[in-house]
């Protein structure tokens, strides 16, 4: 194995919280359900009414580089609840019954180069609650009402390019869905039950996990062909979780679990390998994150990513979006009427490890690969004593060790797990390295 010996910098726990918010960004007025983006474009959609104090009732859309509010207004009568882009168009759903002045019960659809709303209508005769909007290729999938007040409802899709439905819709009917994902051959669809269908046919299959009582599904998301479930539940299938859930493509239900101190998971947001989780709980994974959390889909734990510094404010977490470094959150019922809609860049993602520029030159770490422990070797400058923790690639502290001599020949690391990654922070007063070891075979 090629030996590597190189110099990070991580953001550990007691710096964690160094994430940065974006003070130019909108203030909407009340709680944002749901944003989604558009090259440079962001749209929002929620309670709200006046955004940075001019009318914005319920959608607008911003400058996502410079915060600027954009002209567009349409207006719609009451609260929107759910955002989908696909096919040069915008869907939204909500409980409206007007965009402007034109009907458009629950559901519609703008034109994404205009701004335009689209003279498509889902011929829902009376105003109803639309939570959720997937998307899949140039296809949009809501659920609706079939009839006029029946109650009962269907999962429908519309082809976002002819601005029509495409006869596909599900062969049963959902009593709520809160949430509405397309992954592998299925359409998913959660409110108060889980339910999935066959994209090409809409055929349900047997699939429908059972729920604790009085449980409810807020959020879908799929990575890998694993479908992630955020609610509010205590067990599902059968098995103790904590408001999250993992199932794959068969419909099993995994065995991934996250530690948390709530059981309820208000919103989600897939990103490469790395999940986004919001909610109200304190701490995520073991580790202190108020609210918001970013794991790692593979290790099943928090990443360095802390929103701590500026969430302790919230109550939960309504909608996440992350695009690039930057993290669009919607808080729920925050302390500061400012707060509704947060964007930050974040100087923490995933590893949290980035190039060290720093000069301080405290030691080294031979060798490196190492398959049995690693020999450290002080600066011979040094003439205080260094002490040395060691992490894994989440901060979580894994050995420390005090008061080592500049002049002692020490060794640590002979009990580190092999076929790992290790960060390794040597401490001289307030001078410090971070040194970044591999154990090998």
């Amino acid at each position: 194995m090629k030996k590597l010996f190189t110099f990070f910098i991580i953001l550990l726990p007691t710096i964690l919280s160094a994430q940065i918010v974006l003070t130019n960004m909108p203030k909407p007025d009340a709680n944002v359900w749901a944003i989604v983006k558009d090259g440079n474009t962001v749209y929002i959609a929620g309670d709200f009414l006046n955004v940075n104090g001019i009318s914005r009732p319920h959608l607008a859309s911003f400058d996502c580089t410079t915060g600027a509010l954009s002209s567009w207004n349409p207006a719609p009568d009451r609260s929107v609840y759910a955002l989908g882009i696909a096919g040069g168009k915008l869907m939204a759903a909500g409980e409206f019954g007007f965009i402007n002045t034109q009907t458009r019960n629950g559901v519609c659809m703008f034109d994404l180069s205009t701004g335009n709303l689209d003279s498509w209508t889902a011929g829902i005769h009376s105003p109803y609650l639309g939570k959720s909007v997937g998307t899949f290729n140039n296809s949009f999938y809501f659920c609706g009402p079939i009839g006029n007040g029946s109650g009962l409802q269907k999962i429908y899709e519309v082809d976002a390019i002819t601005s029509a439905f495409t006869g596909w819709e599900s062969d049963s009917t959902v009593f709520e869905s809160d949430a509405i994902i397309v992954s592998g051959n299925y359409v998913w669809t959660g409110g108060d039950d889980l339910k999935r269908f066959n994209i090409n046919t809409g055929v349900g299959d047997s699939w429908n996990p059972a729920l604790s009582s009085s449980a409810f599904i807020t959020s879908m998301a799929s990575i890998n062909s694993i479908v992630y479930i955020g609610g509010s539940y205590t067990t599902i299938d059968g098995q103790s979780r904590n408001g999250l859930s993992a199932f794959d493509s068969t419909g099993t239900l995994l065995p991934f679990t996250i530690q948390s101190s709530s059981s309820q998971v208000w919103s989600m947001f897939p990103y490469g390998n790395f999940l986004w989780v919001g909610g109200n709980s304190s701490s995520y994974g073991g580790l202190p994150r108020y609210r918001m959390a970013q794991f790692d889909v593979a290790t099943q734990l928090a990443t360095c990513w802390n929103p701590s510094s500026f969430s302790s404010g919230w109550s939960f977490v309504n909608s996440i979006l992350v695009s690039g470094d930057t993290i669009y959150a919607g808080p729920g019922f925050p302390s500061s009427a400012n707060d509704y809609l947060t964007v930050s860049k974040a100087t923490c993602i995933g590893t949290g490890i980035t190039e060290n520029n720093s000069e301080n030159n405290l030691a080294s770490v031979f060798p490196n690969p190492s398959i049995d422990e690693f020999n450290l070797q002080l600066n011979f400058s040094l003439t205080n004593p260094v002490s040395i923790v060691v992490y894994d690639l989440t901060g979580r502290e894994i050995e420390s060790h005090f008061n080592i001599s500049p002049l002692e020949n020490y060794s640590f690391g002979k009990n580190l797990k092999a076929d790992q990654i290790y960060i390794v922070k040597i401490i001289d007063g307030e001078k410090y390295e971070v040194i970044k070891a591999i154990k090998d075979f």
